[in-house]
């Protein structure tokens, strides 16, 4: 019974994104959330609901943009502005 519902799990999966669980699983998740936002139209945000305490969590309630992260790698890793 386990492994049937775990089958019929997998099986919707696969219909639902048109992909096999082993496309997904081997695609980055970077790679994945570009597809969503492109084909919804809509871009991703990561927020927090509830604090995290004791866990030293820097950026509190602010959510920083994909584009400023990414400038921000970059000016890292290869000294770009």
């Amino acid at each position: 019974m386990k492994y049937a519902l775990r089958e019929s799990l997998l099986t919707r999966i696969e219909r639902l994104t048109g992909q096999t669980i082993s496309q997904i699983r081997s695609e980055p998740i970077s790679t994945r959330r570009i597809k969503i936002e492109e084909s919804s139209g809509l871009r991703t945000r990561v927020s927090r609901h509830y604090p995290l305490v004791g866990r030293g969590c820097v950026l509190g309630d602010r959510i920083i943009p994909q584009a400023d992260i990414n400038s921000e790698v970059d000016r890292m890793l290869c000294g770009v502005e």
